[in-house]
């Protein structure tokens, strides 16, 4: 099934409005938080250099890199994050293993393809940013442990009301959306739309075989 925006075209400036903290599944101490430090897209080559945590894991030297189960940028300026990876693997011994990002008020429009690297997310909040096309969301079928996503504050909110339901369909394994548990209904409609979506692509693929 496809899902497509409308037409009306959006001009959203980066939003600076702070959200109140959610429960996380890991402690304080795992996590490396980057909020509030004015990063752009830009500078993420220079992220170990150009920017110093606000709090989280401290590496005894500066060529040593930590380990961290988080990490939080939101509040910033970030409007490209196909260099995020490359960016945290300048602090972090291992960015892939990383459960939890905060990414929410920035300037994002788009969730590149290399996003995939980070296999292991739980957790992902990209409220208060500036995506509008669904289908940049179809890339959250590769989190298999992804249980908690946010979106709200994005102009998919207005341009594709139903957009819940295709987030939900492309990721069976969610249990909030948007800070909100799953109903019955929810999860039933998701259902749904689910083996709507495998009909869709079966015979798409019957028609590419004749």
């Amino acid at each position: 099934m496809t899902v497509q925006p409308s037409n009306s075209s959006h001009k959203q400036k980066c939003s600076t409005v702070t959200s109140s903290p959610p429960v996380i599944p890991v402690s304080a101490e795992e996590i490396l938080d980057y909020s509030f430090r004015e990063i752009v897209s830009e500078k993420l080559p220079e992220f170990a250099t150009k920017f110093v945590a606000r709090s989280g894991p401290k590496p005894k030297n500066e060529d040593e890199k930590v380990d961290a189960k988080a990490m939080k940028l939101n509040n910033n300026q970030l409007s490209d994050i196909s260099g995020l990876f490359g960016a945290f693997s300048t602090v972090l011994n291992n960015p892939g293993n990383l459960t939890w990002i905060d990414l929410s008020f920035n300037c994002i429009r788009k969730i590149p393809k290399n996003f995939e690297e980070f296999a292991n997310l739980k957790m992902l909040y990209l409220h208060g940013n500036n995506i509008v096309d669904p289908r940049q969301l179809s890339i959250l079928a590769n989190f298999r442990d992804l249980i908690s996503f946010t979106i709200h504050g994005n102009p998919i909110e207005a341009e594709v009301p139903n957009y819940k339901w295709f987030v939900l369909a492309m990721t069976p394994s969610l249990k909030s959306i948007n800070f909100t548990g799953l109903s019955r209904g929810d999860q039933k409609e998701a259902d749904r739309l689910r083996r709507q979506m495998t009909r869709q692509q079966q015979r798409e693929q019957q028609d590419q075989d004749m």
